[in-house]
């Protein structure tokens, strides 16, 4: 839990001192993958995760998070050509607002490939270790 917390500390102190010192999108280094502060504190989340006994939905849901994880970019991308953008409105809502519709879409475009055996979802679904 301390490398959590004091990774994210550290990620928004540089954050903080590098977007006063120059420019905003300087200090969203701290943000990119593979930096110094974000490894840490995506291994502690992990590592955090795995203490918590899995929900019997998140299980259920299991074998579509590859599908869902390999089309949510389609959807992040999709959603300001067609006019959703945050910074239009308010961000303490529109930000969590797109994370739940980007979810919903790309959850249920996967699960609709999941119907049909012969998609490589949908064997994932209905196979269950049998070869297609």
């Amino acid at each position: 839990m301390f490398v959590l917390l004091s990774s994210v500390a550290l990620t928004a102190i540089g954050c903080d001192v590098v977007a006063v010192r120059t420019d905003l999108s300087s200090g969203l280094y701290f943000y990119d993958y593979f930096r110094v502060t974000v490894i840490p504190m995506a291994i502690a989340v992990f590592l955090l995760l795995r203490e918590i006994p899995p929900a019997p939905v998140l299980v259920g849901l299991a074998p579509l998070s590859l599908g869902i994880y390999l089309v949510h970019p389609l959807f992040i991308e999709g959603l300001p050509l067609l006019g959703f953008e945050e910074w239009r409105f308010n961000p303490l809502w529109t930000i969590p607002a797109k994370v739940l519709v980007v979810l919903l879409l790309s959850l249920s475009s996967v699960w609709g490939d999941s119907s049909d055996p012969d998609t490589p979802a949908g064997c994932l679904m209905t196979c269950q270790g049998s070869t297609p």
